[in-house]
């Protein structure tokens, strides 16, 4: 019994039926046309898109493509400023004759571009230093009464180190007060122009400095003497000293007239004056000001 076409497939010899297209695959699945089906990937891996999208990843450990590193804050360099130091020790006893010998808003004028916390904090610590001294032999070896407060002979040596301490730091404090108040006053009750704190701290320790270390050398001597109204009444001459170069200053940093530059020195220095003259306030351990 003879079979048609397809009952037996798998017979090449049979041909194919009415309408089948010659040259066709017999045998396999065929893909449908036009769907899109496109080849697979090479075997190998992830192949980089075309036209240069492609980036090369950056170092191990490096920041990625445009990173822009931060604005840390950088610490000022401590050789640096150990040198403007070393320098500043050596040159101030020259800017301190020059300013308490030609006392005038220009020669303040002079020093404004050479203004620097370096210096300013190396005189203070001079000052200190030759204040905290005093102190140290008045109370080791004087006892009685010096810079306001009272002693007693032998206090020992503890508390003479006690007193050179605090001498030292009272130093800073009274600086830096009746700095802050001159800028306060200057700057913004009287509307001062021009210069910044660094430059008004600087040129007022041109002055302040010296006078803080003479007037606390003759409020030592002075307490040998046991005339303790003589020690006021030199107290009071270098608070006056203190004030006229004050007045001159502040002309210099903030460009004041001259009513405005007195009623800095008045709102600054008004109060501690008063208490002076009442001689309420002894000031030969802080050098004689504020």
């Amino acid at each position: 019994m003879s079979q048609g076409y397809g009952s037996n497939p798998n017979d090449p010899n049979q041909p194919p039926p009415e309408g089948y297209p010659q040259g066709a695959d017999q045998s396999g699945y065929q893909p449908p046309a036009d769907t899109g089906y496109q080849q697979p990937p090479p075997a190998g891996g992830y192949q980089p898109p075309a036209g240069g999208g492609y980036q090369q990843s950056p170092p191990a450990g490096g920041p990625p493509p445009g990173y822009q590193q931060a604005g840390y804050y950088v610490p000022p360099n401590m050789n640096q400023m150990s040198n403007q130091a070393k320098v500043a020790a050596g040159e101030l006893p020259n800017k301190w004759m020059k300013v308490l010998s030609k006392p005038s808003v220009a020669t303040f004028d002079s020093e404004l571009p050479n203004a620097n916390w370096p210096a300013t904090i190396t005189g203070l610590l001079m000052e200190g230093a030759v204040v905290g001294l005093a102190a140290f032999i008045a109370i080791l070896l004087i006892g009685g009464t010096y810079g306001g407060y009272a002693f007693s002979a032998g206090f020992g040596i503890t508390a003479a180190i006690v007193g050179f301490v605090a001498a030292v730091i009272g130093v800073f404090i009274v600086f830096f007060i009746g700095a802050g108040l001159a800028y306060l006053f200057g700057k913004m009750v009287f509307g001062g122009q021009g210069g910044d704190f660094t430059q008004l701290a600087y040129i007022m320790s041109l002055y302040a400095v010296p006078l803080g270390m003479v007037s606390s050398i003759l409020g030592l001597l002075l307490s040998f003497t046991r005339v303790f109204a003589l020690g006021n009444i030199v107290s009071l001459v270098f608070y006056l000293i203190y004030a006229f170069f004050l007045y001159l200053a502040v002309q210099s940093a903030f460009k004041l007239k001259n009513d405005a530059a007195m009623g800095v020195v008045a709102s600054v220095l008004g109060v501690p004056l008063l208490l002076s003259l009442l001689g309420l306030v002894g000031v030969h351990m802080f050098g004689g000001y504020f």
